[in-house]
């Protein structure tokens, strides 16, 4: 047992004894070394553990900005559908003050004039005469069709909305609100982030109703969408087209901003 014990030490303090004979380092020159190579180590875990903390931190205030452009961007979306409402309204206040005066004026009270005359046969014809659709009968349904489907975009049910403006436009293709109700159906899908389906339908205004008056805002969305996709070129030449056709037009000189950030960001 004695013997083993020597031989452990022996092959323990082999070592030290022939760094001591070599002129190598010492046990303590080691423990030196060690100390010091842990000491870096230690520097380097709190760089990291600092610079991680700062990484946290810049992530934070990404959420923050990210945030306050949801609530700019949902600002702006319920303007344009306040603005869009506003309008439609509008145009049928003017529509009713410039309809013509009806051709057969109600009877006076108390006046001497004959009722109608009932027809000769004896029937009830004149009483009752075949049920008939009044001339504005499907622009109440084409109204009536469109103001759900926008209603149901202003609450923000987009999945809602995007199924309620397709059958708007399935139904009436060529409806006094065909125009808007394409351009609001591209705007749902802007806003869901599906900005490849978003540029099939803002395109389809352009193609479909080139006189409407929600080119320069379908245009302007477009530039926007293909921002979006990363397709730099795309979105310069719609929205610098916008500028040059609508110079004059709010889009215009969101178009404007939009081409001076890009710029900014080294896409111009």
């Amino acid at each position: 047992m004695n013997r083993i014990r020597s031989l452990i030490l022996c092959a323990f303090l082999a070592p030290g004894m022939a760094a001591a004979q070599t002129g190598g380092p010492t046990l303590v020159q080691r423990v030196d070394r060690l100390e010091r190579i842990m000491e870096n180590q230690l520097k380097l875990y709190l760089q990291l553990e600092s610079l991680q903390k700062e990484l946290d931190a810049l992530r934070g205030e990404q959420e923050v900005l990210r945030h306050r452009l949801d609530r700019l961007d949902k600002s702006q979306r319920d303007l344009y559908l306040d603005i869009d409402n506003r309008l439609r309204q509008l145009e049928a206040a003017m529509e009713q003050l410039l309809a013509p005066p009806s051709e057969t004026p109600p009877p006076l009270v108390g006046s001497d004039v004959p009722p109608p005359a009932q027809p000769e046969n004896g029937g009830d014809a004149g009483l009752n005469p075949p049920p008939s659709l009044p001339l504005s009968a499907g622009d109440q349904g084409d109204a009536k069709a469109y103001e759900q489907a926008f209603a149901l975009l202003k609450d923000g049910h987009y999945d809602e909305a995007i199924a309620a403006f397709q059958a708007y436009l399935g139904r009436f293709p060529d409806g006094r609100y065909a125009a808007n109700a394409q351009y609001w159906l591209g705007e749902a899908y802007y806003v869901k982030r599906d900005f490849t389906r978003a540029i099939q339908e803002f395109s389809q205004v352009l193609a479909r109703f080139p006189e409407s008056s929600k080119v320069p805002d379908a245009m302007l969305k477009l530039g926007f969408s293909h921002y979006e996709l990363k397709e730099w070129a795309q979105a310069r030449k719609i929205l610098q087209q916008l500028i040059d056709q609508y110079p004059d037009t709010t889009a215009a000189r969101l178009a404007k901003r939009r081409l001076q950030q890009m710029k900014l960001e080294g896409h111009g």
